[in-house]
């Protein structure tokens, strides 16, 4: 993002690095959320279509998710917490005990942006071995 805009060129300049053979996409399939504004809803669509447009154009393998279905996986063994953000959180500090989730070294907590993705790359390591 630059400000509240995406950076188009920076998302795709990431797409040219992947290695078609040898990658696999997981797109997270948000929804609209209940109660959300109108404009917080429209950026997490748009978000997802650039996402996937970007991927059917340069012929990346690709997988639509719910976030249910990734959650499912990468909550296994962790107990019944309030909010799923907290069982990500504890789950990813399991597998990745090494990882730095804050967004910048100033950061004193870790970014639930950086801990979802990270369990999302894990779903896909294991359900597609990449």
């Amino acid at each position: 993002m630059i400000g509240t805009e995406y950076d188009l060129q920076g998302i795709r300049d990431i797409f040219l690095t992947f290695d078609r053979d040898n990658c696999h996409l997981i797109i997270e399939n948000v929804h609209a959320i209940a109660g959300g504004s109108a404009k917080a809803n429209w950026s997490f669509s748009r978000g997802k279509a650039l996402l996937e447009v970007l991927a059917v154009a340069y012929d990346l393998p690709h997988t639509m998710v719910n976030p249910k279905a990734w959650q499912k996986l990468v909550h296994q063994g962790i107990p019944k917490m309030d909010t799923a953000k907290d069982m990500t959180l504890m789950a990813i500090k399991r597998l990745y005990p090494t990882v730095d989730l804050r967004k910048s070294e100033r950061a004193k907590k870790p970014h639930d942006g950086i801990y979802d993705a990270l369990g999302m790359a894990h779903y896909c390591k294991m359900t597609y071995g990449q």
